[in-house]
């Protein structure tokens, strides 16, 4: 998943904010899972190579992997439902004027640090950009057989 669609479904509420603007429903761009299994695993490498491994710490770990795993499962998702999801928000996007757009982004929550980027992602048409990444991904993936897939980024 390109690194800017993560950033705006994982860390800013962009999604919530075209909802509640455009009065449709987005829940399948929420579904994104951000995977640090291997960050979680070289935690237990360490701890597991060290002579003193401290127990409390291993399974903190442990069930920080358990969590993640449920939540990469939880992420699973009907191809059609995605690619439904992202039409119909590149469809309402399309239907904006540049100023309705801005007023959009404007009221997106966010730290001063945050705003170039919700007015070049959204505003400048780099969201739509990589949703449309996603539904060439989707049909490669259905073109492949799947029936389940889920957004996830590292």
């Amino acid at each position: 998943m390109a690194k800017g669609l993560a950033y705006a479904l994982l860390k800013l509420p962009i999604i919530a904010t075209l909802e509640q603007h455009l009065g449709i429903d987005l829940t399948s761009l929420r579904q994104v899972v951000f995977d640090w299994e291997d960050q979680i695993e070289r935690g237990l490498a360490t701890w597991d190579d060290l002579a003193h491994s401290d127990p409390t710490r291993d399974a903190a770990l442990q069930q920080q992997l358990r969590e993640l795993q449920d939540e990469l499962t939880a992420a699973w998702q009907p191809p059609e439902a995605l690619r439904q999801t992202i039409v119909w928000l590149l469809s309402a996007l399309e239907s904006l004027p540049p100023p309705t757009l801005a007023a959009i982004c404007a009221t997106v929550p966010a730290e001063p640090s945050q705003r170039d980027f919700i007015t070049t992602y959204l505003g400048e048409g780099s969201l739509r950009e990589d949703l449309e990444s996603v539904l060439l991904m989707l049909r490669w993936a259905e073109l492949r057989g799947a029936t389940r897939v889920r957004l996830v980024t590292r």
